[in-house]
């Protein structure tokens, strides 16, 4: 046993502790007040105030066992919805501005994994793929991508092109898919004109 007016020793904190929890640990001596805990405070009290002041430590103690365990918990790893990998069938709208739209059968290709994703199928043609960010079920994303437009009638000068230049994603409730994206095309019938193509399916 220690002698009056020294503290006593704190044993040893165990030598590996849950990643997920740090456990306060804490010695009190009978002869002497201080308590020592994992982070080195030491308390000190006087034995004049017996039980009642150990109880009160003995719970405050408790109390941050219980913290160091409640703060380790996770709310998720924030990435998407698995629900929007696979292939996805529908109707692509191609609207250019000043033209009659252009709607057509057409698929799209996502893949998730986490906070990434890619989208491929993008363009009017069927070709071209976005990579994007984000989580739950949309995403949004500024980001160039050309894509041809010699297919369509009113695109005729060589090497007509759509320029994306931002876009998004959704899906709804019902599991119903939407891909719009924006941006400007050149060479279908003149200059320069707003594009928008908007993409609606399901699995």
């Amino acid at each position: 046993m220690p002698r009056r007016g020294q503290s006593a020793k704190a044993p040893n904190a165990p030598s590996q502790l849950p990643r997920q929890c740090l456990r306060a640990w804490f010695v009190a001596s009978i002869e002497t007040s201080s308590v020592v805990i994992a982070s080195g405070v030491s308390l000190q009290a006087t034995l004049a105030e017996g039980n009642f002041m150990r109880k009160r430590l003995v719970v405050g103690v408790a109390w941050l066992a219980l913290c160091a365990c409640g703060g380790s918990g996770s709310g998720g790893d924030g990435g998407f919805d698995q629900a929007l990998t696979g292939e996805w069938s529908g109707t692509r709208t191609l609207a250019l501005q000043g033209l009659n739209p252009y709607v057509y059968p057409s698929t799209v290709q996502i893949e998730v994994s986490g906070s990434t994703g890619k989208i491929t199928h993008v363009c009017p043609d069927g070709l071209g793929s976005i990579s994007f960010e984000g989580s739950g079920s949309s995403a949004q994303w500024t980001r160039k991508v050309t894509c041809s437009l010699v297919r369509f009638p009113d695109c005729t000068a060589p090497g007509a092109y759509l320029d994306y230049d931002y876009g998004s994603l959704s899906l709804s409730p019902d599991k119903t898919l939407t891909v719009d994206c924006g941006g400007f095309a050149l060479g279908c019938s003149g200059g320069q004109r707003g594009a928008a193509v908007t993409f609606v399916g399901s699995k």
